[in-house]
């Protein structure tokens, strides 16, 4: 009896997947495009291509790049020193928990699908994002998730030396997401707000400001959050002094195969491709990344995430907004750290 209600509901699973699928690719993919992540990928994106004349150079990543490099900052301190005839214009593309491999999948598609040129573009390096309970059943969750990007992540994940709790809760989260996309679980929903969102084609402040907001200065800290930033301090500090053995440990092939690969679309399209790497969280982080900062040459990468003399006020209370950002302040500290690093290798 238990066997044949089990069949029956496997049946009846497969027959929706199955319904579902071509439902999703004649249907919710042509209504949806690439850029319908969330509200600030469809304006930063809109905001691109209308004015894609102004701007020779991008800034893409997650919160980190969001809230901490300021474009018009950093535009006049690398160009007080250029000629005329080659003059910097970024704009920051950053998205709040926006890690590979759906920041490399947003910009193959923003190459691809929007024919966008630009002379560099600053992509963040992190490894893969962590799965977020609060983009279940939303177009954000799995967007990105294709084969492609399902094997990348997986194979990915699977190889990485990320701690056993935390590779199980991404792999539940991603396939949750996954199963989502084949049965079209919130998609509706996500076609209604996408056309009120065109209808009402609220650019924002944002947008039009580079892609850039600073996050307010002068926030109390709980002795929780300070504890959070002490323990940030301290990975960083324990990256900084073991970079050399955590950068010889075993490198991730599978996930070093989709930094090649955003490396070589970047070169056949003329962009030069400088990867920034900002603090992390957690030492693991750090020790999963380091074997690929490695293999990238020192002219194609901006690091900034040590703990020493020089990058300390980005760890400091009174620049920072929580453990994981700088305020308004600090950003433009963090944004000249950049222009810094950018003129050695421009």
């Amino acid at each position: 009896m238990v066997k044949k209600l089990v069949l029956k509901i496997a049946g009846i699973l497969i027959i929706v997947a199955l319904i579902n699928v071509p439902i999703r690719y004649l249907f919710y993919n042509k209504q949806l495009p690439y850029y319908w992540g969330n509200h600030f990928t469809l304006i930063k994106r809109n905001y691109l291509v209308d004015h894609k004349a102004n701007f020779n150079t991008l800034f893409l990543g997650s919160s980190k790049t969001h809230y901490q490099v300021e474009p018009v900052l950093f535009d006049s301190l690398v160009n007080s020193s250029s000629p005329d005839t080659n003059k910097i214009h970024s704009y920051n593309f950053g998205i709040d928990g926006m890690m590979p491999p759906e920041s490399f999948y947003l910009y193959k598609s923003i190459l691809e699908n929007d024919s966008l040129k630009f002379k560099t573009v600053i992509l963040e390096l992190n490894f893969l994002q962590t799965g977020e309970t609060k983009n279940m059943f939303t177009w954000r969750g799995y967007y990105w998730l294709h084969r492609d990007t399902y094997q990348d992540y997986m194979s990915s994940m699977l190889e990485s030396q990320y701690p056993l709790i935390q590779k199980a809760w991404n792999f539940s989260l991603v396939n949750t997401m996954a199963v989502e996309k084949v049965y079209n679980m919130g998609m509706f929903n996500e076609l209604v707000e996408f056309h009120r969102e065109q209808f009402m084609d609220d650019t924002g402040k944002e947008a039009t400001n580079h892609g850039f907001l600073a996050l307010p200065r002068h926030k109390e800290f709980s002795p929780v959050e300070r504890q959070k930033v002490i323990d940030v301090r301290k990975a960083s500090l324990d990256a900084t002094n073991n970079y050399d053995a955590w950068a010889a440990g075993k490198l991730n092939e599978n996930f070093n195969d989709c930094v090649k690969d955003v490396i070589d679309i970047s070169r056949k399209r003329g962009i030069r491709l400088i990867f920034l790497l900002p603090a992390e969280w957690n030492s693991y982080q750090y020790k999963e990344i380091f074997p690929i900062l490695k293999t990238i040459p020192d002219h194609d990468k901006i690091v900034m995430y040590q703990y020493d003399e020089k990058f300390k006020p980005l760890f400091e209370f009174e620049n920072m907004f929580d453990n994981s950002h700088v305020n308004g302040y600090g950003a433009r500290i963090y944004t000249g750290y950049v222009a810094e690093a950018f003129e050695k290798i421009r």
